[in-house]
């Protein structure tokens, strides 16, 4: 019942990976004082960006959790969390 979009979406989440890793390795040019080095921000910050989201995500389910007591947000907090 929940899975029947995850196949076309979990491939287009691997060619959109695909591509914007060949961009950033391929496409994107060099910094002039770090060269090659640079290139970690365009992984590392949207990482860090997502883990935040989910982070909050998690701590509003987990208010509505304890507000409401519906075990349903205490697994959707859990679940963003992980």
């Amino acid at each position: 019942m929940y899975g029947k979009g995850l196949k076309p979406l979990s491939i287009a989440t691997v060619a959109a990976l695909a591509v914007s890793l060949s961009l950033v390795f391929f496409y994107a040019p060099l910094d002039a004082d770090q060269g090659f080095i640079q290139k970690i921000f365009y992984l590392h910050v949207p990482l860090a960006i997502v883990a935040l989201f989910g982070f909050v995500a998690g701590g509003i389910f987990g208010i509505r959790f304890l507000r409401s007591g519906n075990r349903a947000d205490d697994l959707r907090s859990y679940v963003a969390i992980h």
